[in-house]
């Protein structure tokens, strides 16, 4: 137990436990724990790059002179300052953590070595099996643009995806509750000239069809009459199936409930 706890502290790389005589008649036990400490950061350096200053990497990097470090920790780091060179459109970056031996005892040097590859910035957007909807209306959708004199063309992951999300909410507003993204295609093309790379972005889509709404029903109510909840559906039949609509819907009746008590309708 006293050794969990002492591991618990996070101070040590191991810890060693033995038991000695106390005494020479054996009647007590003295419990000995050898340790090794965790080293401790001497100073952090930065390699290799030359597209983001160091003050914006180091703030995505949680080690600081005078912690205790691990290599977990190190490498963690090192995720980190590669998802940030990832968001700034640094696709083929990489990020490599190397502890060396600081000048003070049991202190390291924490090193990120930073190959940053070359940016990559969007060409075009293009879009394939859309018919309901043009191209252009698409690319509205989309928060993700490509190189323009209004725009970066920066890609990043996190906003691409939440454009894919955008694009199928569109569409499931309009009717098309089936529509699925079938396959994103990303072409590179490298400029050697200006050191950067393009990318094409086809966008491949399963529209199905559109929805009319058939109305709402209900069942297992009793408290309240079917005229009282029809009241709260905005929905028309015979129009389009909107989905956030009927959404909403749904979660007025759910709320007629939670707010006369019934919170496990």
């Amino acid at each position: 137990e006293i050794q969990e706890s002492l591991y618990a502290l996070d101070y040590f790389e191991s810890i060693e436990a033995n038991a000695e005589p106390g005494d020479d008649n054996l009647e007590s036990v003295i419990i000995a724990f050898t340790v090794e400490e965790k080293p401790t950061v001497e100073e952090i350096v930065l390699e290799g790059n030359r597209r983001l200053r160091n003050g914006e990497i180091l703030e995505n990097v949680l080690i600081a002179p005078g912690d205790m470090v691990t290599d977990i920790q190190a490498d963690l780091d090192a995720q980190a300052i590669m998802d940030l060179y990832v968001e700034k459109g640094y696709i083929d970056a990489s990020v490599e953590a190397i502890l060396e031996p600081g000048e003070q005892e049991n202190t390291v040097v924490v090193r990120f070595r930073i190959r940053e590859g070359a940016q990559t910035t969007i060409r075009s957007i293009l879009f394939s099996g859309n018919n309901f909807a043009s191209d252009g209306t698409l690319r509205r959708q989309m928060k993700t643009k490509p190189q323009s004199l209004f725009s970066t063309g920066v890609f990043q992951e996190l906003k691409f995806e939440e454009d894919q999300q955008s694009i199928l909410d569109y569409y499931a507003e309009r009717g098309y509750i089936d529509a699925e993204i079938v396959e994103v295609e990303r072409t590179i093309e490298r400029d050697e000239e200006e050191g950067k790379n393009f990318l094409v972005i086809t966008i491949y889509l399963d529209e199905g069809q559109q929805w009319t709404y058939g109305g709402m029903d209900f069942e297992g109510n009793s408290i309240f009459t079917d005229e009282q909840l029809q009241e709260l559906v905005r929905q028309q039949p015979g129009t389009v199936l909107d989905k956030v609509r009927l959404e909403a819907d749904t979660q007025r009746v759910a709320d007629l409930y939670y707010e006369n008590g019934y919170i496990f309708n």
